[in-house]
């Protein structure tokens, strides 16, 4: 074998292109000695991250009443990704006799991953709070691997002329790249991006769309068809607009569910328990799916949207789902629902 082919064939090489294969964009790899569990002096952690590109939002909304999800949750890009990386990992054990146990894949996960991503040279953290990308915006999912075993000393060895990056602690100039730049906080709806930059997590519509209590009235005002997600930071962004990649655009029926129909599934029916009631089978193939987003709060997010509607000829569908035992923040939505329209 000679030295070009050793160099092509490394453990490093082969993750960065199985990553590549696996539809996960520009990978990255950092050796981190600090700023995780996993991580210290005595056991430096190779990562690899990249991102998976999203399609933009929609300019316009459709003609019959729908609800919006924001489109990182229209399709369940976390479990593709996650999938993909399950096949690509399978493959390279074969092929290279790794352990499967050496690798731990993330996407949406307890992990750092903006930092992470960021400390890789991913991109930058823009004063919304999201990281930012030249190539992609902001309009991407994050995605990798965190490396153990033996695996992960194989990667070090390769790379030993790597510095190892010891925190993660961001820094002072974190906004640096947005320059001038205040599109996104003048253009926020409800006011949550600070002045200095940074996210007030108590004012954010994104943040709120799980938060397992009543929205607070600022919130209810300005909701309006959102079932999950708001996307208007990165809409008004320079960066997103001026993207050089975005991907295949969401069909309406993803984007757009049907209010009324979503209305329908929530009603009782023989056989059929308000604990029966399931986001997977509502919402399939999307993030919602996911078991740690509260069931009740995605329904009180409908009812919202149901009130902002204006439209009474929901009444009846929502009375028949008022005959049920129904979870406080459920009733309480419903009830406030009921009343605006009737008002």
């Amino acid at each position: 074998m000679s030295r070009l082919d050793r160099v092509i064939n490394t453990t490093t090489q082969q993750i960065e292109q199985g990553m590549r294969t696996a539809g996960i964009c520009s990978p990255k790899m950092l050796i981190l000695s600090g700023g995780l569990p996993e991580a210290s002096r005595k056991s430096p952690v190779p990562i690899f991250t990249g991102l998976v590109p999203l399609p933009d939002p929609s300019s316009a909304l459709p003609e019959y009443d729908a609800g919006v999800l924001a489109p990182f949750a229209a399709v369940h890009y976390y479990r593709n990704a996650s999938r993909a990386l399950q096949q690509m990992i399978k493959k390279l054990c074969a092929d290279n006799k790794r352990k499967k146990q050496d690798f731990r894949i993330f996407s949406n996960s307890r992990l750092p991953e903006r930092s992470i991503a960021a400390a890789a040279g991913t991109g930058w953290v823009g004063r919304n709070g999201l990281l930012m990308n030249r190539t992609y915006g902001s309009s991407f999912i994050i995605a990798g691997i965190l490396l153990t075993g033996e695996t992960a000393a194989a990667v070090i060895r390769e790379n030993s002329g790597t510095s190892h990056i010891e925190s993660l602690t961001p820094p002072e100039n974190l906004y640096a790249e947005c320059g001038s730049c205040r599109e996104c906080i003048k253009q926020c709806p409800s006011g949550a991006i600070r002045p200095e930059g940074g996210v007030n997590t108590r004012r954010c519509l994104q943040a709120l769309a799980t938060s397992p209590e009543l929205l607070p009235r600022f919130a209810a005002e300005k909701w309006g068809r959102r079932i999950y997600g708001c996307s208007v930071c990165q809409q008004v962004c320079p960066v997103n607009r001026g993207r050089a990649y975005t991907a295949q655009p969401l069909s309406e029926e993803q984007e757009f569910p049907s209010l009324k129909n979503l209305l329908q599934q929530l009603t009782p029916s023989p056989g059929k328990t308000w604990e029966s009631i399931h986001l997977k089978n509502i919402f399939p193939g999307t993030a919602l799916e996911a078991g740690w987003i509260p069931r009740d709060t995605i329904v009180r997010n409908i009812l919202t949207v149901a009130g902002s509607s204006g439209n009474r000829g929901y009444l009846p569908l929502l009375k028949k789902i008022q005959k049920q035992s129904l979870p406080a923040i459920v009733a309480e939505t419903l009830k406030q629902t009921i009343i605006l329209l009737e008002g």
